[in-house]
């Protein structure tokens, strides 16, 4: 899975397809710390997300495109199912830190672009098949991921359409 590694100041870097946006997304692996077999394990397991991680994931993307959308006075991307949130992002990479990895043997952080927060984008961060975070992106990590506060939109309710 690692193929075409290319190394920069602070990154080893690749590609891979990521399945559920159906486009190439890049992978980048910390230089500081690298741990090449967590990251296969972490490439593998994005493109075996669960049906349940998936719906969380859009609705949590949902909340955060309406939120946001209220507070700047845009349009809210239309969608009828929570799975339609899905045309209005854009992959950017699987970030693979293994410092991040602390009590977890999967972590998927990844930095997303979306339509409707150009500027900052967006963020879905999932541990052990566990969704931490999705909101703005900000660089979480799993120690800190924030749930239950403002800014993370993964909460315990369900927002399924």
């Amino acid at each position: 899975m690692l193929a075409n590694l290319k190394e920069d100041e602070f990154f080893f870097n690749t590609n891979m397809h990521f399945a559920l946006l159906n486009k190439e997304i890049a992978v980048m692996i910390d230089k500081d710390n690298p741990d090449f077999d967590f990251a296969e394990k972490c490439m593998k397991a994005l493109n075996n997300l669960s049906e349940e991680v998936i719906d969380k994931l859009c609705a949590c993307s949902i909340k955060y495109s309406e939120d946001f959308c209220e507070m700047v006075g845009e349009e809210e991307p239309e969608v009828k199912t929570n799975r339609d949130i899905l045309k209005y992002i854009q992959p950017g990479a699987l970030i693979i830190n293994a410092d991040e990895r602390e009590d977890y043997d999967i972590v998927l952080h990844l930095e997303l672009n979306c339509e409707w927060e150009e500027e900052h984008g967006l963020e879905w961060l999932i541990a052990d098949n566990e969704v931490l975070y999705v909101g703005s992106f900000n660089d979480v990590m799993p120690k800190y991921h924030g749930k239950g506060e403002s800014w993370n939109y993964v909460t315990e309710e369900e927002y399924f359409r």
